[in-house]
């Protein structure tokens, strides 16, 4: 093992195990947080592309209801 092979060179190679095993964590945690991240981007995609289909929905009823409204008033 990495530590192993380090811990034989004294002080500087204990420094450097401890080191190493930091930074490993610290990867796998911005790894997680990143993961993490992404998931919720995704998940809000999914939400504003829910809010803009209502949207449009809604504007082409609108649209539907103001024409029947002028042609309604056409007739008077």
């Amino acid at each position: 093992m990495l530590v192993d092979a380090l811990t034989h060179f004294g002080l500087p190679g204990v420094v450097m195990a401890i080191m190493v095993t930091l930074y490993v964590a610290k990867d796998r945690e911005l790894t997680r947080e990143r993961t993490a991240r992404i998931d919720d981007a995704k998940a809000f995609h999914q939400v504003v592309l829910g809010v803009q289909e209502k949207a449009i929905q809604t504007a082409n009823r609108l649209t539907d209801v103001f024409e029947e409204m002028k042609e309604e008033m056409r007739r008077r």
